[in-house]
């Protein structure tokens, strides 16, 4: 999706603290000469809610019921000790969080909070471009990139870094 924006209006309302985090810019001329700026829409879409639970079955069974949709078979990432089953609704999803062992970021989670939202998860067409604009902006990253529950590339941030909230960057 591209808009065309008028270049010296935009410039003029630039103050916003995240513009320059989520746009790209590029300059472009029309045929009558006024410079014109490009604006690139990154398509960025919240891919899951993440739920960590101490019974995963239990929990599908209520969330297949508030939600109307059938939890996906259970699929265990060896590298995060967990084991995740997915609810499709509304565009988005629910993953929900078991772990595997007692010496898990899930369990250690849950012997600390009783269970709850663990995570955010924000699905992005520029992976590696976004991760190097969040670095550059002061947030830590837990760790490298690694293969997650959908089979896809995956990152978190430090939440004290992002207000509380761990959030997770899927690849597209």
């Amino acid at each position: 999706m591209k808009f065309v924006v008028n270049y010296e209006k935009y410039l003029a309302n630039i103050n916003h603290p995240l513009s320059f985090k989520i746009h790209e810019f590029e300059d472009i001329f029309d045929n009558t000469n006024k410079k014109k700026c490009e604006l690139k829409v990154m398509t960025n879409s919240l891919a899951h809610i993440a739920i960590a639970v101490e019974n995963i079955e239990n929990a599908k069974s209520l969330f297949e019921l508030i939600t109307g949709g059938i939890a996906s078979e259970n699929h265990q990432v060896e590298s995060q000790k967990v084991s995740t089953s997915f609810i499709n609704f509304g565009g988005t999803s629910i993953e929900l969080l078991e772990p595997v062992g007692d010496d898990t970021p899930i369990s250690k989670f849950l012997s600390q909070k009783g269970g709850g939202i663990h995570h955010l998860c924000i699905e992005t067409d520029e992976f590696d471009n976004l991760i190097e604009k969040i670095k550059n902006t002061g947030v830590r990253i837990l760790g490298d990139p690694f293969i997650g529950a959908k089979n896809k590339r995956v990152v978190f941030f430090h939440p004290k870094d992002t207000f509380n909230v761990l959030i997770e960057l899927e690849e597209k």
